[in-house]
């Protein structure tokens, strides 16, 4: 573990706040759950929980079988990083945090088809995305009423196609279901 110099009491009801400067670095936001270890040190390890890593075998399942039917990149985030992805770029997109843009666009809970020439232009997936997509669908995973996550579509096509939005809003609503 890295220390950072920085030392908080327990108050009456058992909270600790953690530091701003913390929540920023580990992107912590009000309302995310946080999952709660302990080391045999006596140590405390929080870390926020992802309802989708519960499912991240069926998340790579559906990304491979995604990119094998539409022969387009697909990829599969919470609602902070890349859980799955199949196809150009796969290696790159694994593990990283999903972009502000990203996360903007997911929550507003819609599904999407973006292009170089449409009123929508692609997004970056991923904080430092060196892919820039000239056409992707963005499906946001729903369970329970709340924004999971996303299934992603990306193409160097022009568009894509009414089968692919529909492929990816399948695959959306099959992982919401999963996960309600």
């Amino acid at each position: 573990m890295k220390a950072t110099g920085i030392v908080r009491r327990i108050d009456e009801l058992g909270r600790v706040v953690i530091p701003k400067e913390i929540r920023r670095t580990l992107h912590f936001r009000e309302g995310d759950p946080l999952e709660i270890f302990t080391d045999k040190d006596g140590g405390v390890v929080l870390k926020k929980y992802s309802l989708m890593g519960d499912i991240e075998e069926h998340a790579r399942e559906f990304a491979e079988s995604m990119h094998r039917t539409l022969g387009h990149t697909t990829i599969i985030t919470d609602k902070d990083s890349v859980v799955a992805a199949s196809g150009q770029g796969k290696k790159e997109f694994i593990g990283k945090n999903i972009s502000k843009e990203m996360q903007k666009r997911i929550d507003l809970r819609r599904g999407v088809l973006t292009d170089k020439q449409g009123k929508e232009s692609p997004i970056p997936i991923t904080e430092y995305d060196s892919n820039q997509y000239a056409s992707q669908c963005i499906l946001p995973i729903l369970g329970g009423g709340d924004v999971l996550g996303a299934v992603v579509v990306a193409s160097n096509e022009q568009s894509l196609s009414e089968i692919a939005y529909k492929n990816a809003e399948t695959a959306a609503y099959f992982l919401g279901s999963q996960l309600e």
